[in-house]
């Protein structure tokens, strides 16, 4: 905005762009303006710490892509960084599923050639995750207009992921299964060595691939198939053998799930939320380096009849023990939502008791402290409002169990292409989910020592009797800093692509730190 008394009274004859462009100064005077400029700037400070504005780009540029206003021009800047990028511009692309995508178009300098993976993690290195472009194609020069302007219709359809490195289907099956992702995800096409989750799918759509791939192919799919087979070969192999479906339902219900096993970097080992199941994060694949490996921490309840924990540090004991099966010795990174953040602050400070190192634990909105009373109204509330359990005015009977009838009620609820878990399983799994505010309640957490990254849901949760968690929260139990960063989310949301694709920069910013800038 610009103000004083140099500005003019309007547009000729434009009475409504007038008002549009020329709005009331609520910093001067009693009836004086400001102009609109349609500019976009920021402060900053520079080496010496005086403040400085630096000019962005243009507003009438932006795009809104999964919940992002995004400035286009801030990415075409990146671009343009790369040493053999002469001209770069970036638009919003409407995929053939009606979603939003960024789409760039890159120019090579005189005497230079552009390598389109080296580009991508160089401006991955400058831009947030949800600003990297889903497409960068090389032209060999800018289509104009008559007028010397860009000539945006003119650029060629974009070129996706899934068509770098594209190996075609070679079967029937793959050929399927391939059109199934193609369709689910907006792509044009997606080879037999594409991996679900990598090329952007996430546990939402990965249910509408199950169920759409079992109407064609009537096979009895699960979703827990696409978390340990997420690639188009590994998934029609596995369609082939309905032999081996039992064997692998079990697989995606262990205690560790690999979500992604190759790459030389310090894994990641990401605790699960009150449901037990980690397999939300397997939206981590399309957004950290592809060198990261992941893996998922699941409750043993799902895996074992019998498992019944007694305390929160017997269930931190456990899942430490399981770490350490897949990596004997440090450094450590660990990552936790909700009921596992406070597992993963646990698990921390038990690896730093026996001497080893932890270079990064980041917490998602997740409370050292959940008054149980509180806890078990909003789940009694819950049950009453899916018809699980009647409302009886008055009693004081709990919800840590369910009768045989309401865990009837319970497992008919749940999609079998969803989940297939037998009824005597589920009662282990509810019953370890129910008691969970109550085992935090009982636990003590130990200090931490190092910087703690705490990610808090800035939306609120509808219905909500009482406040979320705060970084603040956690400095009792930490002897260094606490790192606060808002995500435009709600508790439940804390592992959908749009919250991890603002989590995830931060994430790799850390990651950056402590292997000398290299995540």
């Amino acid at each position: 905005y610009v103000g004083g008394v140099q500005l003019a009274r309007g547009y000729h004859a434009r009475v409504g762009l007038t008002a549009e462009r020329f709005v009331a100064d609520p910093f001067g005077e009693p009836g004086s303006r400001l102009y609109r400029t349609g500019d976009i700037v920021r402060w900053r400070r520079d080496g010496a710490g005086d403040p400085a504005v630096e000019y962005v780009g243009r507003n009438d540029f932006q795009v809104k892509v999964r919940g992002f206003r995004i400035e286009l021009g801030e990415i075409d800047a990146a671009l343009t960084s790369y040493g053999s990028v002469d001209f770069a511009v970036t638009l919003g692309h409407r995929t053939a599923i009606g979603a939003d995508a960024l789409v760039s178009y890159v120019v090579a300098g005189a005497g230079y050639s552009i390598d389109v993976a080296a580009l991508r993690a160089h401006i991955a290195h400058r831009l947030p995750a949800h600003m990297v472009p889903s497409s960068i194609t090389v032209i060999d020069e800018i289509p104009l207009t008559p007028a010397g302007k860009l000539d945006r219709n003119a650029l060629p359809e974009p070129v996706f992921a899934a068509d770098a490195g594209y190996r075609a289907p070679r079967t029937p099956l793959e050929r399927t299964v391939a059109e199934v992702f193609a369709e689910a995800l907006g792509l044009d096409r997606v080879g037999v060595d594409d991996s679900f989750f990598a090329l952007g799918g996430n546990s939402l759509l990965a249910t509408k691939v199950v169920a759409r791939l079992g109407a064609v192919t009537g096979a009895e799919i699960s979703v827990q198939w696409l978390f340990t087979e997420a690639t188009v070969a590994g998934l029609a192999a596995r369609i082939a053998e309905p032999a081996a479906a039992g064997e692998l339902s079990e697989a995606a219900l262990r205690v560790v799930l690999p979500i992604r096993e190759t790459g030389t970097a310090t894994p990641i080992f990401a605790i699960h939320a009150r449901d037990g199941l980690a397999w939300s994060f397997a939206g981590l694949t399309g957004l950290l380096p592809e060198d990261q490996p992941i893996y998922g921490i699941q409750s043993p309840a799902y895996s074992e009849p019998d498992y019944d924990p007694a305390s929160l540090t017997e269930i931190a004991a456990r899942y430490l023990s399981e770490i350490r099966r897949v990596r004997p010795a440090g450094p450590y990174r660990l990552l936790g939502w909700s009921l596992g953040g406070v597992l993963a602050h646990a698990v921390a400070t038990e690896l730093q008791a026996a001497g080893e190192q932890v270079e990064m634990l980041a917490l998602l909105d997740s409370h050292p402290d959940v008054d149980p009373g509180v806890f078990e109204s909003l789940l009694r509330a819950a049950l009453v409002d899916q018809g699980i359990v009647t409302e009886e005015p008055g009693t004081d009977q709990g919800v840590g169990d369910l009768s045989d009838v309401e865990l009837a009620r319970l497992h008919q609820l749940i999609p079998p292409e969803l989940l297939t878990l037998p009824v005597e399983r589920l009662r282990g799994v509810y019953r370890t989910a129910a008691r969970s505010a109550e085992l935090i309640a009982e636990y003590r957490p130990r200090t931490y020592r190092g910087v703690i990254d705490f990610f808090r849901a800035e939306v609120p949760t509808p219905g909500a009797r009482q406040s979320g968690p705060r970084a603040e929260d956690w400095l009792p139990y930490v002897s260094g800093e606490v790192t606060e960063y808002a995500v435009p989310a709600t508790h439940d949301e804390m592992t959908t692509v749009a919250a991890f694709s603002v989590i995830v920069p931060w994430l790799s910013a850390r990651l950056g730190e402590a292997s000398g800038g290299k995540s």
